[in-house]
């Protein structure tokens, strides 16, 4: 593989996002044959999701996306937030799942997985609202047949606690020349300046940009999965707690 690889990802997916954004984001896929992957929320209780009015059509309109080849993650269960963990990543500050027992967290991944199931919606790979996840997700994961994880640190996607992961670094295509980036986009906050971004970036890099399936098979060369991990991890976490203490100090 020469030069960087990027992968769509879209979070936040339900019923009351902003269709206009959505409908123009998903006409721009089909017209470059470009497949996301996208964070579907399987019972929305956060009225921050709340933008539109709910689009009767909605899970017809996932299953159609999946026929042409897009990937759904279960994005949580409710998107309800019950604590300031940041789990073990440790790069956000609330979360529905990290720090509650394995027996909460299961019930919770079984019920918002059930609801994808009997919608019709096979999802293999987890999104963690916030980022925020800890050993017993993962273990709540497993024991309902997970496969993927869209997170982690590194260059390259690579296996651990008998998952997949799929590292997501930034929510740009910014790259270090080589790899597999996530680019984590939110649909509710692109404007007609956003979506004119991501059409410049799709446009002028689609020999670049892969699905979640393709992605998740590839392994980079031994030597940069094993240092950069840590790196990026330490880097990424200190540019995201200089980033809060600016917002802070601007407010």
């Amino acid at each position: 593989m020469s030069g960087p690889k990027f992968v769509i990802r879209l979070d936040d997916v339900c019923p009351t996002l902003r269709w206009a954004s959505m409908d123009k984001a998903a006409a721009l896929f089909a017209e470059l044959g470009i497949r996301p992957l996208i964070g579907v929320v399987p019972d929305n209780r956060d009225e921050h999701l709340i933008i539109d009015p709910p689009r009767p059509n909605f899970w017809e309109l996932v299953r159609a996306w999946v026929n042409a080849g897009w990937v759904v993650a279960q994005h949580g269960y409710q998107h309800r937030y019950v604590n300031r963990s940041p789990g073990v990543l440790r790069i956000g500050s609330r979360s529905e799942f990290a720090g509650l027992p394995f027996e909460e967290q299961h019930r919770k991944l079984s019920l918002g997985h059930r609801l994808l199931e009997e919608r019709g919606i096979d999802a293999d790979t987890f999104m963690a609202p916030s980022h925020s996840f800890d050993a017993a997700t993962l273990a709540a994961m497993r024991a309902v047949g997970m496969k993927y994880v869209t997170d982690g640190f590194g260059l390259f996607p690579y296996e651990a606690d008998s998952l997949t992961f799929v590292p997501q670094l930034f929510a740009s295509p910014w790259h270090f020349g080589v790899g597999i980036y996530t680019v984590c986009l939110h649909v509710n906050d692109m404007d007609e300046a956003g979506l004119a971004r991501l059409a410049r970036f799709c446009h002028s890099r689609r020999q670049d940009i892969i699905d979640f399936r393709e992605a998740s098979a590839i392994r980079g060369p031994r030597v940069l999965t094993g240092w950069t991990g840590w790196t990026l991890a330490h880097g990424i976490r200190g540019a995201r707690h200089l980033r809060a203490r600016v917002k802070i100090s601007l407010s």
